[in-house]
């Protein structure tokens, strides 16, 4: 065995699907607890320990240490543009793990609700249908949270999260140049392609985050990379790879439904020849593909929504298709050409609110896409980055030559490449006219990398015109990204103190614009436990607390210490004290506590315990939150 991005990737590919079905299983005895996950972590270790003690120390010897030893000596002897490629990669992969080590996770989509529903899962021993007005603690695909709950209940904390994604990021070259090189993509520029790829915002935003949207790019990927070994080398062993892989790609995010199967059309013609030849192992994989896929999720969102996806009422749900399909392109070109600093942000999306919004276009976009969002951002951050203009850009530059392919002569991309990009982009099209989220650019990561490698592959192929404007394009991105990565309000690299002296510097930036960069800064400093203070005030003897809730409040703050408090939710928009579920404490903003202070049984039950400044959300800001405790 040697090790390279491609072993790497099966080794994360198997325990991605130990992790589905040992979550299931545990769930299923009610074991989902950190000695459910110990025992099951333990067996797996002593099964697979003499296996990797006999082929770890080969593999070890396959690296070619010497070569990278010897990088930073031809970098210093030869510097050039072409020589830094790599380093731009892994001073951001360095960066990105610096983040992770130093800073808790602050993504406001995981602390709402995919790490409140495995503590709900774990205080109950097993999956279940939890009753609240987040929705999406049921619908969504529950791959990521698999693959991180050993971590999260074994040790009780959130600080390791992060180490999947990173892990991942740093696989990303290699498996770009594997699938590159594998589907016919020159080898220059399969190797500059390698590093470009992961430049990417949401790539550098997310490598230290506890997001599943890079972490889906990965195992799109991983599919690609392992369908390019499989095409060379048919068999039963090969074949495996990529089918597991494009399952649990479908576990790790519902809208990578569309995108699996897209990865996999080059070798149609090949599965089927060993689906005729060996049926029933072929049928044993499919079977098991199926189980770690989003296909149980599905299943119960059947069950218990009445829709696979459950999003039949949900305000994501496009009502126009045409107008999701529009809608979903202005917002991922508007997010994907966005600078990645731009302090008269503020200024600009009063511009476009006062102008553009009122226009009959944006009005019939809204009518058929309610969550439609038109404007820009002071910094990107995770929760909202695509892949970036530069890359952006390359690919409508691609587009470009295709329209000019009669009066501009280029040789044509290999077949496969074609069919790969064709399939992806007219998946991500389709899921355009169903998917109603404002932040669409972040979510379609997976989709990236098909898409990029088609862009490389439709780009002019004459070498006096490539490389170099190629790589100086590189070049750019990775500056462009350095901000993304030093400023990060998640994950600063410098003192957020320096960075508001210096952003007070800048001449004519209005104080509205400064007073919303302090205020973003200030809420991410303590997004990971926004409710610290309050829960100073709740004994320690307290187990069980309500929360009303909007939606989409940051819960996980209130389950601390992990394993010792539960949470349950109720939606306050329909709030009856009457019929709220038995518990020691209540915790709602303070319209809500005002109107339940003049219900007269909950005054002669509960008294206020304290009131605390906080801060959830940026666009919000400061809310008063009242703490009730029983008389």
């Amino acid at each position: 065995m040697k090790l390279n991005a491609l072993s790497c990737a099966k080794g994360l590919i198997l325990l991605q699907a130990w992790a589905a079905p040992s979550s299931w299983l545990l769930s299923w005895v009610n074991q989902f607890n950190p000695l459910g996950f110990s025992v099951a972590t333990c067996a797996t270790l002593l099964v697979a320990f003499p296996r990797i003690l006999k082929s770890f120390p080969k593999a070890l010897q396959t690296v070619r240490w010497q070569s990278w030893m010897r990088y930073p000596h031809r970098l210093w002897r030869r510097p050039s543009l072409l020589q830094f490629l790599p380093f731009w990669f892994f001073l951001y992969a360095g960066l990105a793990f610096a983040g992770g080590s130093f800073y808790p996770p602050t993504l406001y989509d995981a602390l709402t609700y995919r790490l409140p529903r495995v503590l709900a899962w774990w205080m109950d021993n097993h999956w279940f249908w939890i009753p609240t007005p987040n929705d999406r603690q049921n619908l969504s695909a529950p791959g990521f949270e698999w693959a991180t709950a050993p971590l999260f209940l074994i040790f009780r904390t959130d600080r390791l999260l992060f180490l999947p994604n990173i892990f991942g990021y740093l696989l990303l070259p290699g498996l770009f140049f594997s699938a590159a090189r594998s589907f016919g993509l020159p080898p220059k520029m399969s190797w500059i392609g390698m590093w470009f790829l992961p430049l990417g915002y949401c790539f550098v935003c997310q490598a230290a985050s506890i997001g599943n949207d890079h972490y889906g790019a990965v195992f799109a990927l991983s599919t690609l990379a392992l369908a390019g070994q499989m095409k060379k080398y048919p068999s039963v062993q090969t074949a495996f790879w990529p089918i597991l892989a494009a399952a649990l790609l479908t576990n790790i995010k519902a809208s990578n439904v569309a995108l699996a199967p897209c990865l996999l059309t080059p070798l149609i013609g090949k599965l089927l020849r060993l689906l005729t030849s060996k049926p029933v192992t072929m049928l044993a994989i499919t079977i098991f593909a199926l189980l770690v896929s989003f296909l149980p999720t599905a299943i119960l969102n059947q069950n218990n929504a009445g829709h696979w996806s459950g999003a039949l009422s949900s305000d994501l749900k496009i009502k126009k298709p045409i107008a999701g399909l529009v809608g979903n392109l202005f917002q991922v070109s508007q997010d994907n050409l966005a600078p990645p600093v731009l302090p008269s942000a503020m200024a600009i999306n009063r511009w476009l609110k006062s102008d553009i919004e009122p226009s009959s276009l944006i009005q019939w976009i809204h009518s058929g896409f309610p969550r439609f969002a038109v404007g820009f951002r002071e910094l990107l951050q995770e929760e909202g980055a695509g892949i970036g203009p530069f890359h952006f850009l390359l690919f409508l530059f691609a587009l470009l030559c295709v329209v000019a392919r009669p009066l501009w002569p280029v040789s044509a991309p290999a077949p496969d490449i074609l069919l790969i990009g064709f399939f992806s982009l007219a998946a991500l099209l389709a899921l355009f006219t169903q998917l109603g989220t404002e932040a669409t650019a972040r979510i379609i990561a997976p989709f990236y990398p098909p898409l990029f490698l088609l862009t490389l592959s439709l780009l002019p192929r004459s070498p006096v015109s490539r490389h170099p404007c190629l790589v100086f394009w590189v070049t750019l991105a990775a500056l462009s990204a350095m901000p993304l990565s030093i400023l990060n309000p998640s994950r600063p690299k410098i003192p957020a103190s320096w960075i508001l002296a210096c952003v007070e510097r800048i001449p004519g930036l209005p104080s509205s614009s400064l007073n919303r960069i302090r205020l973003v800064y200030q809420v991410y400093a303590s997004r990971n436990d926004p409710f610290h203070l309050l829960r100073k005030h709740i004994p320690e003897n307290v187990r069980l607390i309500g929360l009303v809730n909007n939606g989409d409040d940051n819960e996980t703050s209130l389950w601390r210490p992990y394993g010792h408090r539960r949470v349950l939710s109720v939606f306050e928009e329909t709030a009856n004290p009457k019929v709220f579920p038995d518990t020691e404490a209540w915790i709602a903003r303070r319209h809500i506590a005002d109107a339940l202070t003049k219900d007269a049984v909950w005054s002669k039950t509960w008294i206020e315990k304290a009131t605390c400044p906080i801060s959830l959300k940026a666009s919000v800001g400061v809310e008063d939150w009242v703490l009730f405790l029983r008389r």
